[in-house]
């Protein structure tokens, strides 16, 4: 039996596999075993010649290295999956500021949220739930930079039921340019909500996603430093 004859009769039964299973592949073991196969059955008068086997021998080293490359991106995989979490549980009670388009209604008070302004000019909002939408209201003109909605400036508003709806501001500058403002929400981290697939930042009763944080401030309070002390009075000289 010649070289060729016998890496394809080794090759075969794994050849049979993979068309059993489409998802097997031939991984470290299996090439060491056929390598080990090629020369127990080559041919003792025409034997394997050195720079082939050196060829082969490279081709193995070169399935080792890619086999540790895949595991250590595995690995970082893996890191990069928890890394949110522990992202998340380092917020706890810091002051954070998040995209977030919604406000909270309970017992007929409304959480508020903050935006920019890019210029002055009169700004509209837009209230939906479960997309649809519960009117457009104008909050009247305001200045550049930033400001603060609040349910009350909704002149004209329908009273709202408790829970969640959407807000969207729009802003129209003098030259009648309509853009829709991003807005935010702040607050101090109180948990974190691990039960789902990324973790869930708790401000009090708001959830808000690790991605839509955009600021994060320490909110401890700060210490006045200490106070000096007088310096010492002199010893009194002892009387003689």
């Amino acid at each position: 039996m010649n070289v060729t004859d016998a890496f394809a009769a080794t090759l075969a039964p794994a050849q049979t596999l993979q068309t059993s299973d489409a998802s097997a592949d031939i991984d470290r073991k299996d090439f060491l075993q056929l390598l080990v196969a090629q020369l127990q059955n080559q041919d003792p008068l025409n034997p394997l010649e050195s720079a082939e086997f050196s060829a082969q021998l490279a081709q193995f080293s070169s399935l080792e290295q890619l086999m540790e490359i895949n595991s250590g991106i595995e690995a970082l995989q893996t890191n990069d999956a928890t890394t949110p979490t522990v992202d998340a549980l380092g917020l706890l009670g810091h002051e954070v500021r998040a995209a977030s388009t919604s406000i909270d209604v309970s017992n007929g008070a409304a959480s508020g949220l903050s935006f920019q302004l890019p210029s002055d000019g009169s700004v509209t909002v837009e209230l939906e739930r479960d997309g649809a939408s519960l009117g457009r209201f104008s909050i009247g003109t305001r200045s550049a930079g930033s400001q603060t909605f609040d349910l009350a400036d909704l002149q004209g508003a329908p009273p709202l039921d408790d829970g969640t709806y959407s807000v969207v501001i729009r802003h129209t500058s003098g030259d009648g340019n309509v853009t829709d403002v991003p807005t935010f929400v702040q607050g101090q981290v109180t948990g974190v909500d691990l039960n789902g697939g990324s973790p869930v930042l708790l401000l009090g009763s708001r959830r808000i996603n690790v991605g839509d944080v955009r600021e994060v401030r320490d909110s401890s309070p700060t210490t006045n430093p200490p106070t000096e002390l007088d310096p010492p009075a002199d010893d009194p000289v002892p009387a003689a």
